[in-house]
């Protein structure tokens, strides 16, 4: 019988025969380490469009706001008096 050449896969043979568990434990890590880096950075995806959809509705909440802001100040009664209708507050803020 002769003997099998040193090679990296014979090495490797052995070395995986010889300690099954810690290989079995190495690679359970690595499946562990590799699944949690794509949920982080699935995870990081979905909360940056969040970010974005957030950011989309602050800005129209921004304008709303300044455009009812500018209605009220416009429904000023020493203009209209007090029989000011809000069909004519809404014309002059058109206007505006």
């Amino acid at each position: 019988m002769r003997a099998r050449p040193n090679t990296l896969t014979y090495r490797s043979e052995k070395f995986i025969k010889r300690n099954k568990l810690l290989v079995i434990a190495a690679s359970f890590v690595l499946i562990a380490l590799i699944a949690g880096m794509i949920t982080t950075i699935w995870q990081a995806r979905v909360a940056a469009r969040e970010r974005d959809q957030a950011q989309q509705a602050q800005a129209k909440s921004a304008q709303l706001n300044s455009f009812l802001q500018n209605i009220l100040l416009a429904a000023s009664p020493e203009e209209k008096g007090k029989d000011a209708k809000v069909i004519d507050v809404l014309a002059d803020a058109v206007e505006k």
